[in-house]
C-alpha cells in the first residue's frame, strides 16, 4: 500500500493508495440515478476500500456525513489509510458487516475483494466477524434522516435489507444495490425488486455492465 495515484470522478478529485480504474468503472452504477446533495447523510455498505465513500464524502460536504462499513480486516484499514490521505473529517468507518442479526456471523475472505458471508468455500479461511443491522446502526446513532444507502455485499442483499425495515417505513432512503450477484443460479435483482414492493418503492434495475438495483421511495400525489 506504498503508492498514491490521483483521480478524477465528476469532477471529484482524490487520492488513493490503491489501483481504483476498476472500481470507477463500478462506481459509475451506484451514482447513476440519485443526486447527491449537500448535507446528505449516506451509509455506505461493503464500502471496500473507499473508492464510493471517498467521492460520496466529498460530494455531501462538510454538514453531510458518510457512514461506511467494511467487515473484512484488510479492506477496513485500506479504506481508513484512503480517509486519511483524503483527510475527509465527515466519513465514520466502522468495521462490522451488515445482516439481518446483530452479532457474529461466519465471514470467508477472498483476498478482500469479494469477501462475503453468502458465498462460503471450504479452501477460504473464515472467522466470525461483528454484524450489526441498518436498523440498530439508525437507533444507535439516534439518525432522524437517512437519504441514500449504497449495497455491495456479496450476495447479502436480501438479508440487509431484511435488517432495514424500520428504517425503510421509518426515513425512506434511496437505494443504489449492486444485484450482479447469482444466488441459486440468478443474479439477484428480481428478488430485491420484489422485496421493495411492500415498501411503497419504485424500483429500477440498469448499469447491466456491473447489475445495480435502484429504489426510490414513490412521490405523495
Amino acid at each position: 500500500m506504498t503508492e498514491i495515484k490521483e483521480y478524477s470522478f465528476k469532477g471529484i478529485r482524490f487520492k488513493a493508495y490503491n489501483n481504483l480504474d476498476k472500481d470507477l468503472e463500478i462506481m459509475q452504477g451506484y451514482f447513476g440515478k440519485y443526486n447527491f446533495k449537500k448535507a446528505d447523510i449516506i451509509i455506505d455498505c461493503g464500502a471496500y476500500v473507499g473508492c464510493f465513500t471517498i467521492i460520496a464524502s466529498k460530494l455531501v460536504g462538510s454538514h453531510g456525513k458518510v457512514i461506511a462499513l467494511e467487515p473484512d480486516a484488510t479492506s477496513y484499514r485500506k479504506l481508513l489509510a484512503n480517509i486519511e490521505l483524503n483527510k475527509l473529517t465527515n466519513v465514520s468507518a466502522i468495521n462490522k458487516g451488515v445482516f439481518d442479526i446483530v452479532g457474529k456471523k461466519k465471514f470467508f475472505a477472498r483476498t478482500s475483494r469479494g469477501s462475503s458471508f453468502i458465498f462460503t468455500n471450504d479452501h477460504l479461511p473464515s472467522k466470525d466477524v461483528n454484524v450489526i443491522t441498518i436498523d440498530s446502526l439508525s437507533k444507535e446513532l439516534k439518525l432522524d434522516k437517512l437519504d441514500f444507502v449504497k449495497m455491495d455485499v456479496e450476495g447479502a442483499e436480501l438479508f440487509v435489507l431484511r435488517g432495514s425495515k424500520q428504517t425503510l417505513k421509518k426515513l425512506k432512503p434511496n437505494f443504489a444495490i449492486g444485484t450482479y450477484h447469482i444466488i441459486n443460479g440468478r443474479t439477484t435483482d428480481k428478488d430485491v425488486e420484489l422485496f421493495f414492493e411492500n415498501f411503497d418503492y419504485e424500483t429500477e434495475t440498469g448499469f447491466l455492465e456491473h447489475r445495480v438495483t435502484y429504489a426510490t421511495p414513490k412521490r405523495k400525489l
